[in-house]
């Protein structure tokens, strides 16, 4: 590992390009084997769906799979279940190893200067597909791209990378992750089959961080809440297992789940952890949190025809959202902002 792996933020254990397995997903990685199998496989792929949930996962279990199979005709081939292959297999230890010479990855890139990951992919890094799919494959087989995230191209690598996708080498594929595809060219979208990744059952988020992928002690009730709290991605539940602002939710939780009569000193005490120095991305994670709940509190509520306490409740949701802004604005006092939306909330549910 050199020195950019060790300051970059993605790099540990649990990178998806070191993973052997796939939790869920069994439709969507069955589709790519079938067409793979079919000979006809169609040169660029959008993987979509919500962050963290496995599409890079599977965007590296797919090209570990091409490379080790590079003739779709192969008798073997059609023994396949899934696209699993072992983590001895040579061809997937290069691709883990980040020394497949078949495989380009566009991705941010860290800043020399400053350390950090640049806030987007830039067009250099983009021209780069141009000279990748110049050459022919040093392996004799497939060349795979793999942009991860495309979301995350500006314009100009968003166009560089068009000009490939319109006009495609043989033996050449792209696999696109996008969590949010609305946001890419349509001309991009147009040249790609996409396939939807739908998040995790909660057992299947469970599953994923049995390995030892959240890294932090924590009981079995808060982690059920923290999965309830993920949507179905595991990469958001381990982001969440290590926040203060969702461990302090969940604490809310906790203190307002069994009565409308909100117990104002448990949660002045909550509070207490966001009016520490640097603790602005707590804070808002919170919100975020607390404002999802807001949300769907008040769709029960609708359903359930309480009409009143549905209106009180979507108040209360724009209130705290105007709230949050000019706290983070304005630098007010976090702890009284979020004690008045608390006052709210208790008014809105009684």
């Amino acid at each position: 590992m050199n020195a950019d792996d060790e300051l970059d933020p993605r790099e540990n254990q649990f990178h998806p390009r070191l993973q052997s397995r796939l939790i869920g997903h069994k439709e969507v990685e069955q589709h790519l084997l079938d067409a793979y199998r079919s000979g006809k496989l169609h040169h660029a792929w959008m993987l979509t769906g919500p962050q963290g949930i496995g599409k890079a996962t599977l965007a590296y279990r797919f090209a570990k799979f091409l490379f080790t199979n590079p003739d779709p005709t192969s008798p073997a081939l059609h023994l396949a279940q899934d696209l699993s292959v072992e983590s001895d297999n040579p061809a997937a230890k290069r691709v883990m190893a980040r020394g497949h010479s078949d495989l380009l990855v566009l991705q941010r890139e860290l800043n020399p200067k400053t350390k950090k990951l640049r806030p987007q992919i830039s067009v250099d890094d983009a021209r780069k597909t141009s000279n990748f799919f110049s050459k022919t494959a040093g392996e004799g087989g497939w060349r795979i791209c793999i942009i991860d995230a495309a979301d995350e191209m500006n314009a100009n690598a968003a166009n560089a990378v068009l000009k490939i996708l319109e006009e495609p080498p043989e033996k050449c594929v792209f696999l696109v992750i996008s969590h949010a595809p609305g946001k890419l060219l349509p001309t991009i979208r147009s040249r790609c089959l996409k396939l939807e990744l739908s998040p995790l059952q909660d057992g299947e988020v469970e599953q994923v961080l049995s390995n030892g992928m959240l890294e932090v002690e924590i009981n079995e009730d808060d982690l059920k809440s923290l999965i309830t709290l993920s949507h179905g991605s595991p990469g958001r539940a381990k982001e969440l297992a290590t926040s203060i602002g969702a461990r302090q939710f969940v604490m809310f939780e906790k203190i307002t789940n069994q009565t409308s009569q909100f117990n104002t000193s448990a949660l002045l005490k909550l509070t207490e952890e966001f009016s520490k120095r640097g603790t602005e991305e707590q804070f808002n994670i919170f919100a975020d949190l607390l404002s999802d709940w807001l949300g769907k509190r008040a769709r029960l509520a609708a359903i359930n025809n309480n009409t009143s306490t549905a209106n009180a409740l979507a108040q209360c949701h724009s209130s705290f959202a105007g709230a949050i802004r000019q706290t983070n604005a304005l630098n007010l006092d976090r702890r009284q902002t979020l004690m008045l939306a608390f006052d709210d909330i208790e008014k809105a549910l009684t």
